[in-house]
């Protein structure tokens, strides 16, 4: 009798070849498809060695199931040698608009050039959260609030600065509009999207996974 791990992956093959099947016949794209037993990250990363950009699926009706997968995304944005694009609906048009979040990580600038390539028609909205590190110091020492917000605006323009001198050439693509908002970094990317509704979201570095509920 089989034992029910051989049944699973058996069930797992059949599924894949059938959603091969269907991708081959609607899409003109090679598809090869492979199922593998072991840790679910590593197992990823392995098969996705010398690809361009990993795609992941995710799902909103079985809460279980989701909290399994948005953990391996997380891992897997970290982690992954490449761009990881995690897709919670299908796109009912073309990509026309986009956001890169960044924290000026070396990862930043490999996120945008990844956000030009996959919608190379689309706006893309860089931003990063600004944060003035020794607000607090400046408080203590009775600096009053006129003073505070100049310092916050010449950390915001350093930040622009910063944006637009990324080695893709930001200033030169007219497809790219960088902005510097000064915040919290969660709460600032969470508005953000909310307010602009964006066709996908690329985050970079640890500081931008933290920072927004998607």
């Amino acid at each position: 009798r089989r034992d029910i791990g051989t049944a699973i992956v058996e069930q797992a093959r059949m599924l894949l070849a059938a959603e091969a099947d269907r991708i081959r016949k609607s899409r003109p794209v090679q598809v090869r498809e492979q199922v593998q037993s072991g840790r679910c990250v590593e197992q990823v990363k392995e098969a996705a060695a010398g690809a361009d950009l990993l795609v992941m699926g995710a799902h909103g009706d079985r809460p279980v199931r989701d909290f399994v997968i948005g953990t391996t995304a997380a891992r897997l944005v970290l982690s992954a040698g490449q761009p990881v694009l995690v897709v919670k609906q299908r796109a009912s048009s073309p990509y026309a608009k986009g956001l890169v979040l960044t924290d000026f990580s070396p990862g930043s600038d490999a996120a945008l050039q990844a956000a030009l390539a996959l919608a190379p028609q689309a706006a893309i909205h860089l931003l990063h959260a600004v944060d003035l590190p020794y607000e607090g110091r400046l408080r203590i020492a009775g600096v009053d609030d006129r003073e505070i917000e100049r310092h916050r605006e010449q950390a915001r323009q350093q930040a622009l600065a910063s944006l637009r001198n990324l080695p893709v050439g930001v200033e030169d693509d007219a497809r790219i509009f960088p902005d510097a908002v000064f915040g919290d970094a969660r709460m600032t990317g969470t508005a953000y999207i909310e307010q602009m509704r964006p066709d996908f979201v690329y985050l970079t570095g640890w500081g931008a996974m933290n920072a927004v509920s998607l």
